[in-house]
């Protein structure tokens, strides 16, 4: 069972290499089954993801206008992460190891899954 559970409420991924100069990597979660094919997480409903190429968290949208800037872009070498309480539904990303304060609150996913997007 990969959901998150009240013991288990995040993840952490280093990023090792990108193929190219277009590609990007999202982080994020989702409820099982949302995220196919040439989806990012955050851009379906029942997501959420912070993308690479933009700095931008996107929360059931893949519309960039809607998305949340956030501090930094990520790359590789960076370990970024995503956490969840999963009672209160508040949702923060970090970057090695750093949050940049902002908390997405009353973040509802059913069975929230960690998703890692990659495109390009």
């Amino acid at each position: 069972d990969s959901c998150l559970t009240a013991e288990v409420n995040g993840f952490e991924i280093e990023i090792l290499s990108f193929e190219g100069e277009e590609s990007s990597v999202a982080v994020g979660l989702a409820s099982p089954g949302v995220i196919s094919g040439e989806d990012m997480v955050g851009w379906m409903p029942n997501s959420i993801g912070y993308h690479s190429d933009d700095a931008k968290v996107y929360q059931g949208s893949g519309d960039a206008d809607a998305a949340v800037q956030v501090a930094r872009m990520f790359t590789v070498g960076d370990t970024v992460g995503v956490y969840m309480n999963p009672s209160s539904g508040a949702v923060y990303f970090i970057v090695n190891g750093e949050q940049d304060g902002r908390v997405f609150d009353n973040v509802r996913i059913d069975e929230p899954t960690p998703v890692i997007s990659l495109c390009g």
